[in-house]
């Protein structure tokens, strides 16, 4: 299989970053391959390398623009409130394996139920199975997560044709149930209501 600096710039004006799990999950090109490249490209200032987003694993690289809005993005104060959600299965999710953040590890399946949050580039919420369950993932700022969440639930109020599920019911945060755990409060907030057996329900239209 031949890999040429145009179908390598292609892919990353595709995903603006390129790393071993995004390339072995597409099965696209070898990463054996693209790593030569890369190699030849960062010689000549085509691409930056390096271990640019924390939790993906091994070399990564990247267009140089790319890794300067990555760093804007990491001292820009005004990202702080700002957190990206994004479905598990969008194609511009980068984890294609176990993410593993400030020691923890989490394996987020690739599922169109499943959503994950970003602060940063780092991922700092799972919601898995329409809300079910709630993954805190490391020590976000103590507003992420509800940005995230208040992010998700809007879900709930598209149209018809565009919503895939009309209410949340949240059976377990961080493993705990949903009405006993430290999310309980947060939730509170953003309109869910206490149900049966320590779960918390949103309804978007009550």
């Amino acid at each position: 299989m031949h890999c040429n600096p145009i179908e390598t710039k292609s892919l990353l004006r595709l995903t603006s970053l390129l790393a071993r799990e995004w390339v072995k999950r597409e099965n696209l090109l070898s990463w054996s391959l693209l790593g030569a490249q890369r190699e030849r490209m960062e010689l000549c200032g085509e691409v930056r390398c390096g271990y640019l987003v924390e939790g993906l694993s091994g070399m990564q690289f990247a267009l140089p623009e790319a890794v300067d809005i990555l760093r804007a993005l990491r001292s820009d104060q005004q990202y702080d409130h700002e957190p990206l959600l994004i479905n598990a299965s969008d194609p511009t999710n980068p984890f294609g394996g176990p993410v593993r953040v400030q020691g923890i590890t989490t394996q987020p399946a690739r599922l169109p139920a499943n959503w994950i949050a970003f602060h940063r580039g780092n991922p700092i919420l799972l919601i898995e199975t329409s809300g079910a369950r709630l993954t805190v993932v490391g020590e976000p700022p103590h507003t992420a997560p509800q940005h995230a969440l208040r992010q998700f639930v809007e879900l709930v109020r598209l149209p018809e044709s565009m919503a895939s599920f009309k209410s949340v019911t949240v059976l377990q945060c961080n493993g705990t149930p949903a009405a006993a755990s430290s999310l309980a409060p947060l939730l509170r907030a953003l309109g869910f209501r206490r149900d049966a057996n320590h779960t918390m329900r949103y309804d978007g239209y009550v």
